[in-house]
């Protein structure tokens, strides 16, 4: 029905502004403002501050979108929806779960890195879960059912090596690993330093910077060609 897709697009862009509140806690410093989890400071809510708030807030929002979530994959569960689009819905809930947990083990575990940079991606997967059955539910998704196979395979490709991309922007994140090479497009003068530390965990993530930016030309194009 017609309210069903409204409700589900706003549930999507809910959960790409909360990755973007996400990130804005982790610019603030505030990952560790409330340094205990559910719970901040023993309380619901806690005492007014602008970093605490930024990740009450960031908690807030989560809670309601994991919620809104459960109540229209019951829907889901319960209608005559399509088979394919159920098992999207069940990886969507246990990719919540997921994330969830993370969530919590980022407070509980003082931000370690790779517990920082799955919570990201786990994030991700999430809302492109959520997107992906959005579109499969919407007339969009009978349009790109209708395409070419080989340009259905590319564009999973295309969203696997962006995925990708974005975990790595997650790790040097993490690690503190932005400015490392203050120069661009060398690092430190020099084009390949070494693939080894953080100094080669951001030029890593720089090629595969290049890398997505090709395949995306690529990918234009012969949907250009296509059309």
């Amino acid at each position: 029905p017609s309210w069903f897709l409204g409700a589900y697009k706003i549930l999507v862009i809910a959960v790409f502004l909360l990755i973007a509140l996400g990130g804005s806690v982790r610019i603030m410093k505030a990952g560790l403002a409330c340094p205990d989890w559910p719970l901040c400071f023993g309380d619901f809510i806690p005492d007014y501050h602008p970093q605490v708030y930024f990740e009450f807030i960031h908690r807030v929002v989560a809670g309601g979108v994991g919620l809104v979530t459960v109540a229209l994959h019951l829907f889901i569960f319960r209608s005559r929806t399509p088979l394919a689009i159920k098992w999207l819905a069940s990886g969507s809930l246990a990719l919540l779960f997921a994330q969830i947990i993370f969530g919590g083990l980022t407070v509980l575990l003082i931000l370690q890195s790779y517990v920082v940079a799955t919570h990201l991606i786990l994030g991700t997967g999430f809302f492109s879960t959520l997107l992906w059955i959005y579109l499969r539910l919407g007339p969009e998704g009978k349009a790109v059912a209708a395409g070419p196979r080989g340009l259905l395979w590319l564009s999973l490709f295309m969203v696997g090596i962006v995925y990708g991309q974005i975990l790595l922007g997650g790790l040097v994140a993490a690690h503190f690993a932005s400015l490392v090479c203050i120069d661009f497009p060398t690092c430190h003068g020099e084009w390949f330093p070494t693939f080894s530390g953080i100094i080669g965990l951001h030029i890593i993530h720089r090629l595969g910077a290049y890398s997505v930016f090709v395949a995306a030309l690529v990918n234009y194009l012969l949907m250009r060609r296509a059309a």
